[in-house]
């Protein structure tokens, strides 16, 4: 519901500062992987989602590739999607991971560029403090409101390896 709250106040000040009658696409970035609270962890940023109240388009990652399992739980929101397999497997380590998300975001970035796509990139994963620091060159970025000093991250910190199996036995 914070996520909501805070888009909506993106949007209004959008409409004042700049005249905006109409907001713009929210694009939202979450990268993924098959693990144990995968599906916990995209759940909730699917609700989340869903209760925007404006256009959205919601760009899922996946490291590994395509699987049943993602693809399953993002068909279930209704939401406009773009699903992108990313290869490169997801580390076990807690460097590795945060390098290879990064990475996962950029290629998000990649596509919404190639597909020409006009809106409010959101980076909708709990891993992200600072968005700037994933570019080379942040002059190149309007920032809205008091990016980096007010903004509020919801932070569901549930964690586990990537080869972590839940239930066990699957």
């Amino acid at each position: 519901m914070r996520a909501h709250q805070i888009i909506g106040t993106v949007q209004r000040e959008q409409r004042i500062q700049f005249g905006v009658k109409t907001p713009k696409t929210i694009i939202a970035i979450t990268p993924t992987y098959v693990g144990t609270f995968q599906m916990l962890h995209l759940t909730g940023v699917m609700h989340s989602l869903m209760l925007v109240p404006y256009d959205l388009i919601w760009i899922v990652v996946e490291a590994g590739g395509f699987t049943n399992e993602t693809a399953s739980i993002i068909a279930k929101s209704a939401l406009k999607t773009i699903h992108i397999k990313f290869k490169e497997r997801m580390s076990n380590s807690w460097e590795g991971r945060h390098k290879l998300e990064a990475k996962m975001r950029l290629a998000a970035l990649r596509v919404v560029r190639e597909k020409k796509l006009d809106g409010v990139v959101l980076f909708a994963n709990e891993n992200i403090e600072i968005p700037l620091s994933l570019l080379k060159d942040p002059s190149m970025v309007e920032p809205l409101g008091s990016c980096e000093r007010q903004v509020m991250l919801w932070w569901l910190r549930v964690e586990a390896r990537s080869d972590s199996k839940f239930p066990p036995g699957n």
